[in-house]
């Protein structure tokens, strides 16, 4: 499942070029054809500029989180809670071009599951994590179609590497689930993270973003079940949120604006 993940985003990555570039149907030697559209013959590689928007932009979001492991998975609303577990992030932003930006986010979340219905091999746990991340976003719209005010949605997804902090305890009595037998098990895991999102743009410099991700964690003992299964599977979970992105605003810079 990761490996199609990893894939299709890779994919995306390679053809969205030729898509963002494709011919409109203009003939210089028809006097009657249309005239191209300047969005689809931005240059795809082209270094963002502009001359009063730095790059930079910085972010805070909030949203909710799902579990998916060997206790439940989504969406299991009973066990966990209505997913009333609360997502907090930040982050800051460098927009390499109209398309692609790199994204580093802190972000601190708190995971909780119920066992299945008549399994008495799991226990029920409450974790607070905290995760940091870096991601490419890509976006379908360029900024320059968002800066010419010629639209306001633009999706896109994302897909980097994380890195998790977990915690999980025990719902009825409070322990920590990863002391076994004198021995504490690592409580650090990599993640995948992989998603979609929309921005909505109320300025050319502040967007609202609703985004929705999965992240693939390199680790079976999220929710402190240890060695309880033969059947090892890789857990994960999920993050659905909106955030508020504002973009630094610089002085004037005559060179940014020859560069656009």
């Amino acid at each position: 499942m990761l490996a199609k993940a990893l894939f299709s985003f890779v994919v995306c990555i390679i053809f969205l070029p030729s898509l963002a570039l494709t011919n409109t149907g203009y003939d210089p030697k028809d006097p009657h054809s249309p005239a191209p559209k300047k969005t689809l013959a931005y240059p795809y590689f082209k270094k963002y500029a502009h001359p009063l928007l730095s790059p930079f932009s910085y972010h805070i979001g909030v949203g909710i989180t799902a579990y998916a492991g060997d206790l439940s998975t989504p969406p299991d609303f009973a066990n966990q809670k209505n997913h009333l577990t609360p997502l907090l992030n930040l982050g800051i932003s460098y927009r390499l071009t109209h398309f692609i930006s790199l994204r580093a986010e802190l972000s601190g979340f708190q995971l909780y599951s119920q066992p299945k219905e008549n399994s008495n091999l799991f226990t029920g746990f409450k974790s607070l994590n905290a995760e940091g991340s870096l991601v490419l976003v890509h976006e379908f719209i360029p900024k320059s179609s968002i800066e010419s005010y010629s639209s306001t949605f633009s999706p896109y997804l994302f897909g980097g590497v994380g890195y998790t902090l977990f915690n999980p305890r025990s719902i009825d009595d409070d322990r920590d689930l990863l002391a076994v037998n004198d021995t504490t098990v690592s409580n650090m895991a990599l993640v995948i993270p992989a998603g979609v999102g929309i921005k909505y743009y109320l300025h050319e410099s502040i967007n609202i973003e609703l985004e929705g991700g999965v992240r693939f964690a390199r680790t079976d003992v999220l929710d402190g079940n240890v060695g309880l299964d033969n059947n090892r599977r890789d857990d994960m979970y999920f993050f659905f949120g909106a955030r508020v992105n504002v973009q630094f605003m610089t002085k004037y810079r005559y060179r940014r604006h020859l560069k656009r």
